[in-house]
């Protein structure tokens, strides 16, 4: 005679856990997803005439823009254009990593000094009427 094992298999449920789509050091931080206009850069620059942003950048877009050896360095270039929509150049320049992207995008906390940026690109007039004009 024989006994037959009874099994009973749990069908609990798993539960996939979404990899978070973006990670910030500080939650508060707000992600400038397009570039600005000049104007409304120019609005939301401060007294001194700096300009602070926080941008993704690809990190392929910065490795790929310091490897033309015949040009200077240019990761500036490729952040300064994700905050502003103009080819600016970007004299005075400084960023820090603040969080990440799951698809090689770092977000960057930027500073750039826009007055003087502006000054090298536009005439006087030219940022006067800038100036004047709607974000």
């Amino acid at each position: 005679m024989g006994t037959t094992a009874n099994t009973t298999v749990d069908t609990a449920t798993t539960t996939a856990v979404e990899a978070p789509t973006e990670i910030l050091l500080d939650p508060a931080l707000t992600v400038l997803e397009e570039p600005m206009s000049v104007a409304a850069a120019m609005k939301e620059m401060d007294e001194d005439g700096f300009l602070a942003a926080v941008v993704p950048v690809g990190i392929w877009s910065l490795i790929d823009s310091r490897v033309d050896e015949d040009e200077e360095p240019g990761e500036d270039y490729v952040i300064v254009n994700q905050m502003v929509k103009d080819s600016l150049l970007p004299l005075q320049m400084s960023y820090e990593v603040v969080g990440v992207r799951p698809d090689n995008v770092l977000l960057l906390k930027a500073t750039v000094e826009l007055r003087e940026a502006l000054a090298v690109r536009y005439y006087e007039d030219e940022i006067a009427e800038l100036e004047a004009q709607d974000a």
